[in-house]
């Protein structure tokens, strides 16, 4: 792990609980489209999640009938959710802990862009998948456009002072490309091992429509989270009403663009 990939874990763990009250909802919608698309019925299969943050593919998978692994170098994520009576691991996804062969699906939502060497992390999930079962991670796709809310938010931070950290930067052009294309999945994935492999581009309607919810996304992104946690209270209050009143009394419902690889060993 270099150290613009310890800073990004430091920073998703410095930023949890916001994640957990702000950018979880729309997670949880992320994950529910991918285990849509997972080629195996999930009932009764032992499943790992790979960057699992605050365990929400878990809930979902779990309340579809499978037995769930959490997995994730952000410990403090893990430990950020009520709802958990299963294993919860700190562990990196290009190096798991796990004896070969032992789950039926591997998954991973949206967690594939956090490292700089995608091809390890699916070749660490095939590892660890039986034969005949499947794995199944997520990705946002480079030509994605962003939502309102988010040039919103954004446009308010930067006038509080706000600049992205080196970590994020690094994130958006040296990792996130690397997974953003179907061509580029079907790649790695097949530089993994993995067959039968297939990506299917989702846009995923997540329900969040009201200006709060909006801006409770964006603001609890680990990359804003951090630069917030350091500003006095009379700021965060005064950066979040400014925000929610240039999002608007009707903003745009939020969709996300999604790409979903799917493969089997």
């Amino acid at each position: 792990m270099n150290h613009l990939e310890r800073d990004t874990r430091r920073a998703y763990e410095a930023a949890a609980a916001a994640w957990a009250s702000g950018p979880q909802r729309v997670y949880t919608t992320l994950a529910a489209a991918l285990l849509d698309r997972c080629p195996l019925p999930l009932d009764g299969v032992r499943l790992l999640d790979v960057g699992a943050g605050t365990g929400v593919l878990g809930d979902e998978a779990a309340a579809r009938g499978a037995a769930c692994v959490d997995a994730d170098v952000a410990v403090a994520m893990l430990r950020h959710t009520v709802r958990r009576p299963r294993r919860a691991v700190g562990a990196d996804g290009r190096q798991l802990p796990f004896r070969s062969g032992c789950f039926d699906v591997v998954a991973g939502n949206c967690s594939l862009s956090h490292v700089l060497d995608p091809e390890r992390m699916l070749t660490e999930a095939a590892r660890v998948t039986r034969p005949g079962g499947a794995v199944v991670f997520s990705s946002f796709p480079n030509s994605a456009a962003s939502h309102p809310a988010w040039l919103a938010v954004e446009s308010v931070l930067g006038e509080y002072g706000y600049e992205r950290p080196p970590w994020y930067r690094h994130l958006k052009t040296a990792a996130e490309p690397q997974v953003g294309t179907p061509d580029a999945l079907e790649r790695l994935g097949a530089s993994a091992g993995l067959r039968d492999l297939a990506v299917d581009h989702a846009r995923v309607a997540t329900g969040v429509d009201a200006p709060t919810a909006l801006v409770e996304w964006r603001l609890g992104m680990a990359q804003h989270a951090v630069f917030l946690s350091n500003e006095p209270a009379a700021r965060r209050n005064a950066i979040r009403a400014t925000a929610i009143e240039r999002v608007g009394t009707e903003p745009e419902p939020l969709a996300v663009d999604l790409l979903v690889l799917t493969g089997s060993v």
